[in-house]
């Protein structure tokens, strides 16, 4: 009997003027993932039509709309709206950092437990 594996399947947002680099550069080289570029959010609204992502990688300094409006977009948007979000910031050739999006809604509860899990681990 085969064993199939299936590789994951990406959906990175980037700007076709940004060079995708560090971080996006290392993940989409490392062949363990399937993956396609979209330009904006629209865009990748479109392509998650046709396939589900399983994780969305969005360059905050690439989308052509600012990173917050990507987002907004991406959040909104039936195909994707239950797709995790990872954020990154940063120019590839200096230092970059993630920002893990999980979309739940917020009121005065769900923030505090929200708060708490995230200072749980450092203290």
């Amino acid at each position: 009997m085969k064993t199939r594996t299936e590789r994951r399947y990406l959906l990175v947002v980037n700007s076709p003027a940004e060079p995708v680099g560090g971080c996006l550069e290392a993940v989409t080289e490392r062949g363990d993932f399937t993956y396609d570029e979209a330009p904006t959010a629209e865009s990748a609204i479109e392509l998650a039509t046709r396939r589900r992502p399983s994780l969305i990688l969005l360059n905050l300094q690439g989308a052509e709309s600012s990173g917050v409006e990507a987002c907004r977009a991406l959040i909104a948007a039936e195909p994707t709206r239950d797709v995790p979000i990872l954020a990154i910031a940063g120019e590839p050739a200096e230092q970059q950092f993630m920002i893990a999006l999980s979309v739940i809604p917020c009121d005065a509860d769900a923030l505090d437990r929200e708060i708490q899990r995230i200072i749980a681990p450092v203290h």
